[in-house]
């Protein structure tokens, strides 16, 4: 797993949770490999299992905040991530509301990603060394579509975890997503360098690749990601998008037939 074999630590997982299916870790391990491998449905089904079975592991609550933002569901991504602020042990007088905050909340409704976010921001004053913290802004951020004040908070982890290569994904997908390509592509190569075989940064590469015009370089790194993971329906996609610009249309008629080991020789 942390080579970046996922097909095979994906294996190794689902055969640990089929023999034990009431041991939360090899679920939480299972849903981690999955995100990174582009399956984000799957990912969040086995975090979800992991906290029913511990309904407290920070891990899996983070990750959840982060799969659900990756899927657009605002709503989900801040449930967990004030479940998470909630259940730390470091955090729980921040965290905490008092019954008439709570009474008022209750009867007159609140902005829930307000009251979130400020809870976060209270811990980083409090603890600027927590890079968890500072990762979980960056997140909460992106929600609201405030791609440069997120990227400054994932900018900040990456001072306290410099060989995170999930934290420079993030980082990318952030600038990317705040139209800062250039340097979205350096924070995946980043990645890249920590983990080679990170298949969720080659994906995101490609798709800075293409945001920038350069459809063969996107390509190549889409066809890095699909070696890979082969299954993964919206880089298949995405690579016939490229081709379709690059105007190869025998290129497409491979990509139509998933045929990863041609196209490569291509």
């Amino acid at each position: 797993m942390k080579e970046g074999n996922l097909n095979e630590a994906i294996l190794a997982f689902e055969a640990a949770c089929a023999k034990d299916q009431e041991n939360a870790e090899p679920w939480r391990y299972l849903g981690q490999c999955c995100a990174e491998n582009e399956d984000e449905q799957k990912a969040i089904a086995s975090l979800l299992k992991c906290i029913e079975l511990d309904p407290y592991n920070l891990d899996p609550l983070l990750m959840l905040g982060v799969s659900f933002t990756n899927e657009l569901d605002q709503s989900r991504a801040l449930e967990y991530l004030e479940s998470w602020i909630t259940n730390h042990p470091d955090y729980q007088n921040i965290a905490h509301k008092d019954p008439q905050q709570q009474e008022f909340e209750k009867f007159y409704g609140g902005n829930q990603h307000e009251n979130v976010a400020g809870m976060f921001l209270r811990a980083a004053d409090a603890r600027p060394d927590d890079a968890d913290v500072h990762i979980v802004l960056g997140v909460l951020f992106n929600l609201t579509n405030e791609y440069d004040r997120a990227a400054k908070f994932f900018e900040n982890a990456l001072k306290i975890r410099p060989d995170d290569a999930s934290l420079w994904n993030k980082l990318g997908a952030t600038q990317a997503n705040g139209n800062h390509c250039g340097e979205a592509i350096e924070a995946y190569r980043r990645a890249l360098s920590i983990k080679p075989n990170y298949v969720r940064a080659y994906a995101n590469l490609g798709i800075s690749f293409s945001n920038e015009g350069k459809h063969f370089e996107a390509c190549l790194s889409y066809l890095a990601s699909l070696e890979k993971n082969p299954n993964a329906d919206h880089i298949w996609s995405l690579i016939k998008l490229s081709l379709h610009k690059l105007n190869k249309p025998p290129l497409v008629e491979m990509a139509d037939k998933r045929d990863v080991g041609a196209l490569q020789k291509k």
